[in-house]
């Protein structure tokens, strides 16, 4: 955004404020600090620390306390974009006590999330040791070429678009998998064929079960102004409901099931025969490096790809992008999968460690 543009909506927001009287929450932060009348504590924590901007800075400040723990690690200052001040954090004073021990780092890949961190000009020098387990880092040239048939993933991107394209490549496989940004609705579909299944076998399903299964069926499979003669409280079976009630159709699921759509249709058909157990939580799960933080999972993909402006910003201030790798790698409790940017030339260098 234009610098210009950005003084406009700011002035623009202070006005609309004072209008009706509003308050946000940085104007709760300003106002504790100009009022000098922080309430005395014994001791304050401050946790995530690395992640305050220099607006909070100055409320930590002003407490009125005997003593504080700061809790943070200037290695994982990935929210600078936000706000966040991790030169603050990098020259607080006092009496450091390192964390020297992780439960989670195998040796690996330990090594290896060491070797983007040490690029890193401004940061405080720590060592911490990895776990016995040695841990695995396999390279790959494309995504597709990840064998992610069994066991748990994170599959981790820089920015938000470039995990549509990695959608489809699972969707083609049959892969049961969530969009941390988008709803997945296979969940809702495959209880209804489920309980489609069961009803064709002879068992009676609850009211809502049955307005459940309806919505995937079009007008020409079920009358759905005769649902309003089903009471909510009751249980049918699929001869009452042919009979009495607006029913059309007894084929299979993804025969009758023709509001679902065919692609999607495919799509479940394709993961229910690879085994994937769509009545619990995916076990594949899509996210970008920064939603990411704090997660973890045995097997993590990072895809090093940049976008234009990404490695504008890479080549103006390397620091940040080499901290949000560093967070992506040591989000793998087993295995770290890497796979090859399709441009060298707009991606982090993962491929030089």
């Amino acid at each position: 955004m234009e610098y210009d543009k950005l003084i406009i909506i700011a002035n623009e927001l202070d006005r609309y404020k004072k209008e009706y009287g509003l308050i946000d929450y940085n104007d709760m932060i300003l106002d504790f600090v100009k009022s000098d009348k922080s309430p005395k504590f014994e001791v304050v924590f401050v946790d995530e620390a690395q992640d305050l901007s220099r607006m909070q800075w100055d409320m930590v400040d002003s407490f009125n306390t005997q003593d504080s723990f700061i809790a943070g690690d200037d290695d994982q200052a990935i929210f600078r974009w936000a706000g966040a001040d991790v030169d603050s954090f990098i020259t607080q004073k006092g009496k450091i006590l390192n964390l020297t021990q992780s439960m989670r780092i195998p040796r690996k890949i330990h090594d290896y999330a060491m070797k983007i961190i040490e690029r890193v000009s401004n940061r405080l020098h720590k060592e911490w040791k990895p776990k016995a387990h040695e841990g695995e880092i396999s390279k790959y040239w494309n995504f597709e070429d990840i064998n992610m048939n069994k066991g748990n993933w994170l599959v981790l991107t820089r920015t938000r678009y470039q995990l549509k394209a990695l959608e489809d490549v699972l969707k083609e496989k049959g892969l049961y998998f969530e969009d941390r940004f988008n709803k997945s609705y296979e969940k809702g579909i495959q209880e209804a064929a489920l309980n489609w299944e069961h009803l064709r076998r002879g068992q009676l399903l609850h009211y809502k079960d049955i307005i459940n299964i309806s919505q995937y069926m079009s007008s020409a499979n079920w009358e759905k102004n005769k649902l309003k003669s089903l009471s909510k409280e009751s249980f049918y079976g699929i001869d009452q409901l042919t009979q009495g009630h607006g029913l059309n159709t007894k084929n299979t699921w993804y025969e009758c099931f023709d509001n679902a759509g065919s692609k999607r249709i495919t799509y479940i058909r394709k993961m229910r025969a690879n085994g994937e157990e769509l009545n619990k939580e995916p076990r594949i799960k899509l996210s970008t490096i920064h939603s990411v933080k704090g997660g973890e999972e045995d097997n993590v993909i990072i895809l090093p790809d940049l976008t234009m402006n990404t490695q504008k910003s890479y080549e103006r201030n390397r620091d940040d992008e080499n901290r949000l790798f560093y967070v992506g790698a040591t989000r793998a409790k087993e295995h770290l999968h890497v796979v090859r940017p399709k441009d060298e030339n707009k991606a982090f260098p993962m491929g030089e460690i």
